[in-house]
């Protein structure tokens, strides 16, 4: 899946249902305010509900985030078990199992990362991840793939953090996620800019072209006139 198209699922999946989806109406700052109301409102650890949803779903969790369905505010967690992947929803006042869905047989990356998880200190993790950015956890993610990386979102303050930890839980690395910023826009900085920029250059080398086709015009026209006066 692109970027441009993972923002837009973040777009429907964590704000959307916190108010409304970013449809130009609201600035990125409003879009964070929601989901500080979104994090106030949860008492039930992140990690617990996590904990929660592999007992329900009797597997491993690969991604979790706080999120709302059908109104309600919960944790999202797909759950990967006997090859079956699993969708749970854990209420973040009661803890308690709102809603688990089987989704089908999970694909081969998705196992890859089950794998990679198995045994996984969810509550090590994300407390890793909120204590070197300084902020609150609202997704976890597991990628498998290139020897496994946990990915974890922090918001803090007005910004948002990405933090990448090993199997051990050390930390990889971590970055500003952009994505949730501010821009010209009132929404999402993706990939569009970029883009633009690469249309604009080859509009400028368009335009240089159609330059140099009437330089050319002009040097036929100068030789025109060479012969003319050699006919004179």
């Amino acid at each position: 899946m692109t970027k441009h198209n993972i923002l837009r699922v973040l777009c429907i999946s964590m704000f959307a249902t916190l108010g409304a989806c970013d449809t130009g109406n609201d600035s990125a700052q409003v879009l964070r305010d929601k989901l500080v109301q979104g994090l106030d409102q949860a008492t039930v650890p992140l990690a617990a509900a996590i904990a929660t949803a592999e007992a329900e779903g009797a597997g491993v969790a690969i991604e979790a985030e706080l999120e709302v369905e059908y109104g309600a505010l919960v944790y999202s967690i797909d759950v990967i078990g006997n090859g079956t992947e699993t969708s749970i929803d854990i209420d973040p006042q009661s803890g308690a199992v709102v809603r688990s869905e089987a989704e089908g047989s999970t694909d081969a990356d998705d196992l890859q990362a089950a794998t990679f998880a198995t045994g996984a200190d969810w509550a090590g993790l994300i407390a890793t991840a909120e204590a070197h950015v300084g902020g609150d956890a609202f997704e976890i993610e597991v990628d498998g793939e290139d020897g496994g990386i946990f990915e974890v979102k922090v918001l803090v303050g007005n910004s948002t953090w990405e933090v990448y930890l090993s199997a051990s839980g050390a930390v990889v690395k971590s970055e500003r996620d952009d994505d949730y910023d501010g821009d010209d826009d009132g929404g999402y900085d993706d990939d569009d800019d970029s883009d633009d920029d690469s249309d604009s250059s080859d509009d400028d080398s368009d335009s240089s072209d159609d330059d140099s086709d009437s330089s050319d015009d002009d040097s036929d026209s100068s030789d025109d006139d060479s012969g003319s006066s050699d006919d004179d």
